[in-house]
């Protein structure tokens, strides 16, 4: 009696872990954008903003296999690259 019961708790937290191995690789767990590298000229000071899928925005340009952004005094750039996952603030430190 005691076997059956450790081998349906087996089977439940199996069917858990399977299901969300399913759901992480199926909605985008497993996925990941691409890296990135900015380039913020020398004593910058300010808000860098950059604004994803613009008709007229930078053509891509990529060092070391990561996307390359070379920030201008503005601090604002647009970009053709589309993002579906958005980072709306982020910090650099």
């Amino acid at each position: 009696m005691l076997k059956k019961v450790y081998i349906g708790l087996f089977i439940v937290i199996a069917g858990i872990f399977l299901f969300y191995m399913w759901a992480m690789i199926g909605f985008g767990g497993g996925r990941s954008m691409e890296g990135e590298i900015h380039y913020i000229p020398n004593g910058f000071t300010g808000y860098i903003n950059i604004v994803f899928d613009q008709k007229d925005g930078l053509k891509k340009e990529y060092l070391r296999g990561k996307r390359l952004y070379r920030i201008p005094k503005s601090g604002d750039i647009e970009d053709t690259i589309f993002r579906k996952y958005r980072l709306d603030k982020g910090s650099l430190q």
